[in-house]
Formats: structure tokens, sequence, C-alpha cells
């Protein structure tokens, strides 16, 4: 994905290469390794799909938001690598959507919306 034009990103082949590595290190793995070099990866990939984001929009700044604004290493080198302004919020407000499915769900119980609770998995499925 990392190739192209498009600002499609996805995890799945980073994933995949971790699993592979796993599979076929000859020797035990570090665990601190893997992390360490997945999260090299992950940021390096976010950066790359970041800045073509920023010329392809004509953006002339940049919000990090969500769980992922928590990454010491993404807010830096956001911060250090990009020519546009970068509003980074504290971290007692990166949090990750999981609160938020919680909250309604809360709420669906609440208004006795209880049937509802029991779906397979839908990730397009409507919280409202």
């Amino acid at each position: 994905m990392l190739g192209d034009e498009s600002l499609d990103f996805s995890y799945s082949g980073l994933k995949t290469a971790v699993l592979y590595a796993i599979r076929e290190a000859k020797d035990p793995l570090r665990v601190e390794d893997l992390a360490a070099s997945f999260q090299a990866a992950a940021v390096d990939a976010l950066l790359i799909k970041t800045k073509q984001a920023i010329q392809q929009t004509g953006a002339e700044r940049l919000v990090l938001a969500g769980g992922v604004a928590a990454n010491r290493l993404l807010r830096q080198r956001l911060s250090n690598e990009l020519a546009i302004p970068v509003f980074l919020p504290p971290f007692a407000y990166c949090v990750d959507n999981g609160a938020m499915i919680a909250a309604a769900a809360d709420s669906r119980l609440h208004h006795g919306l209880v049937d509802t609770l029991r779906a397979t998995p839908d990730p397009s499925v409507a919280l409202g």
C-alpha cells in the first residue's frame, strides 16, 4: 500500500510480516525487539501516508487524535518531520474507541435494547 498514491492503510500486511518472521526465525526472537520493529514500521507507514494526504489535500495543519495519539514515537516524528503545525492532545485525552463502544452499549441497555446486543460482529453496524 505504500507504493501507490492511495491513502488507504492497513496493518494486516505488517502483522503478517511479523507472523512470518516469528515462524521463520532460527533463534528465539526477543519480544522487545519485535515490538520495537513493529512500532518503527507502523510509524514509518503512518508518516508516509500522512505526508501523502497533506500533499493531496493541501492541509495546513494536522490534529492527531484517538488511541494512536498516545504513541510517543509517532508524536515526535509527526512534530519534527512535517512542514505544517501538528496539534497533539494531552495524553489523558488519547483514548481508544473502546470506551465509546462501551458507552453506546450502556445507553442501548439503559433504553431496553437488550436484544440488539446479541449479534454477530459487524464493523459497519450503526450505533444509533
